[in-house]
């Protein structure tokens, strides 16, 4: 199961942190998001085009269950769209991984 922080958490000391070293928060938000040092100095496109595209759609859950938590329309509206947007990305990375898209074909290769 994977550890979320909240915000509240985050908030607990100055910078945002957990009164760790910055190399030790670094290191546990790494495990709590399925990267380790091993796959996380990976030359391998696809190992962080995986743990990117897991990391876009968290946000987008994200974002899509604070439309509901706020009132304000606008805001609404703004999370929504970044919603919209991300997914977008998330797509992109995905015609990576599958070379759908004719720019991320090899060279030669039609």
């Amino acid at each position: 199961m994977r550890t979320r922080l909240r915000p509240a958490d985050r908030r607990t000391t100055p910078g945002g942190g957990l009164g760790r070293p910055p190399d030790v928060e670094n290191e546990l938000l790494l495990l709590a998001s399925g990267m380790n040092d091993s796959n996380e100095n990976s030359n391998d496109p696809a190992v962080h085009s995986e743990h990117l595209q897991a990391r876009l759609a968290e946000m987008i859950d994200h974002m899509r269950a604070d439309i509901s938590r706020v009132s304000e329309a606008h805001f609404q509206a703004l999370l929504e769209t970044s919603a919209e947007v991300l997914g977008g990305l998330r797509t992109a990375f995905q015609d990576y991984d599958r070379h759908q898209e004719p720019a991320w074909r090899k060279a030669g290769k039609a």
